[in-house]
């Protein structure tokens, strides 16, 4: 695999007539993002948990699965692999004209489904609560600090 770092735009597209908005703030992008399900916003909290995820974008493109065009709902990236992430299906209609087209064959495709958010409940309800403390108290926190408690708890402590 190619290790280059690839950088997406979120689509700019409308709110859906009746749908919530989540305005959020994510700690490892340092921006906010707007999501407008709360599946979206239950699979942010998802990848904004999990460590081997280091970047991510929220509705970079579309996809044609089966002939159809769906809205990709995330791209996210690890050390090691890209994937698109799809929930249920958003079908792509009044696109803009700078939208990406992704080849389903060149990324691997995860489908998070309601049984995997519900799976993931317990840890997502935490990081609804801890990711606001660690979103205000960004400033505050030395650069220093992380790297001493990572070298602190690499071995066991009495």
């Amino acid at each position: 695999m190619v290790n280059v770092l690839r950088s997406f735009e979120p689509l700019a597209l409308p709110r859906p007539r009746g749908a919530h908005r989540y305005d959020v703030f994510s700690p490892k992008l340092g921006r906010r993002l707007t999501l407008y399900r709360r599946s979206a916003f239950e699979a942010w909290l998802m990848l904004e948990a999990d460590p081997a995820i280091k970047y991510f974008c929220e509705r970079p493109g579309v996809v044609a699965i089966h002939g159809q065009r769906r809205v990709v709902d995330f791209w996210a990236r690890s050390d090691d692999r890209e994937c698109l992430v799809l929930l249920e299906a958003t079908l792509a209609n009044r696109l803009p004209q700078s939208c990406t087209d992704f080849d389903p064959d060149a990324f691997d495709i995860r489908h998070i489904d309601i049984a995997d958010r519900a799976a993931a409940r317990v840890g997502t309800e935490n990081w609804q609560r801890i990711l606001p403390v660690m979103v205000a108290a960004r400033g505050l926190v030395k650069p220093s600090l992380p790297g001493a408690i990572e070298r602190f708890v690499a071995s066991p402590q009495s």
